[in-house]
């Protein structure tokens, strides 16, 4: 992904951002939101796809209702939004992105991997709409 890309998709993604609801926006207050063009090749492995636009988002860590001071946590709770496999969806059969499919893209990724975090289960996500 060129640079040029990049910054146009941080700005879709900031515009999702903005305009998020209240729960969404503290939510994120909790958990660091990290972009990326695309899953690193353990998050492939972990998620068995062989392509890597393939995955639009990723949770990582415990979700918060499972959380446990007892427990400690291995990893730090993180969410991940991929460039890359957003905008494969957003892109018709002729090669030309979508700017409205995008935006619409990147927010149910990122709703989707919040609900993720507040321990939503993929079929829960689904009747949401967030799949």
């Amino acid at each position: 992904m060129h640079s040029a890309e990049r910054v146009e998709f941080d700005r879709y993604l900031d515009q999702v951002l903005a305009g998020l609801p209240a729960l969404a926006k503290s939510t994120l207050d909790e958990i660091p939101l990290i972009v990326e063009d695309y899953p690193s090749p353990v998050i492939r492995k972990a998620e068995g796809l062989r392509y890597r636009d393939e995955l639009c988002g990723y949770f990582e860590g415990v979700p918060k209702p499972e959380q446990s001071i007892s427990d400690g946590y291995s990893l730090p709770n993180r969410i991940y939004v991929f460039r890359e496999g957003n905008v494969a969806l957003a892109t018709d059969e002729e090669g030309h992105v979508d700017q409205a499919e995008l935006v619409r893209q990147i927010r149910i990724t990122v709703l989707h991997e919040i609900g993720h975090y507040l321990g939503m289960t993929e079929e829960e996500l689904t009747e949401l709409g967030y799949d």
